[in-house]
């Protein structure tokens, strides 16, 4: 087996191996190992933390398949389509008032969104009472 790293579009280093035409981002591998260990969890995750959703419940608000929600909780970047951006814009206003801006640029970040964390924090208290 043959590995080669070459730069991600991002800027940070891609493994590539050659022998099964597999390729992973480092730094994809290091966010889901650290995921896995419970410390970070990417934005759609979040959402779902916070609304105590499961995966259907937001891809019915969302308008799109549970597919493209468990790939986008599991770090890629989902793409919507214009019906589903409208639906999510909507949906980000009628349950957090918050806007596309109010998030990172990657809905697969596993940066934590304060309001989001906040929002779970809440849900965890509600399900401790």
């Amino acid at each position: 087996m043959r590995e080669s790293l070459v730069t991600h579009p991002h800027g940070c280093l891609w493994n590539y191996l050659e022998s099964n035409f597999d390729s992973r981002c480092l730094c994809y591998s290091m966010a889901r190992k650290q995921t896995k260990q419970g410390q970070f969890e990417t934005v759609v995750k979040q959402f779902r933390l916070a609304l105590d959703y499961s995966q259907e419940d937001l891809s019915r608000d969302w308008r799109c398949s549970s597919a493209k929600v468990w790939r986008a909780e599991n770090g890629s970047e989902p793409t919507f389509t214009v019906r589903e951006i409208k639906a999510i814009t909507a949906w980000l206003y009628d349950k957090f008032g918050k806007s596309w801006d109010d998030l990172p640029d990657s809905l697969a970040s596993d940066m934590p969104i304060p309001f989001l964390q906040e929002a779970i924090e809440a849900q965890k208290q509600k399900n401790e009472d």
